[in-house]
């Protein structure tokens, strides 16, 4: 994440290029559906998002407000998630935040 520059300021380095290696947080947004889902609605959601998001009239509104629409797999999105549970996990615990 953030290893590429911002459309939005091209000329501003990303983190990557400032030399910062890891930053494991940003805001994302997701679509889920309850487990269990069939696999071919998933797909279906999937495609259709793609779709959607590759529309200018919805990716550009999106973009000026800081957005960068990005498209994956579920399976990547999973992954994804779960590298959040664990990096937020530790950050609490680090804090000394007790789960309520």
């Amino acid at each position: 994440m953030f290893a590429d520059r911002s459309p939005l300021m091209p000329d501003v380095p990303s983190f990557t290029e400032a030399g910062q290696k890891l930053l494991p947080v940003g805001p994302w947004f997701a679509m889920v559906g309850p487990a269990g889902l069939p696999r071919d609605i998933v797909d279906r959601i999937n495609r259709e998002m793609a779709a959607t998001l590759a529309k200018p009239a919805v990716r550009e509104p999106m973009q000026k407000h800081g957005f960068l629409p990005r498209v994956s797999t579920p399976e990547e999105l999973g992954a994804y998630m779960k590298d959040q549970l664990e990096v937020w996990k530790v950050a609490l615990k680090d804090a000394g935040i007790e789960p309520q």
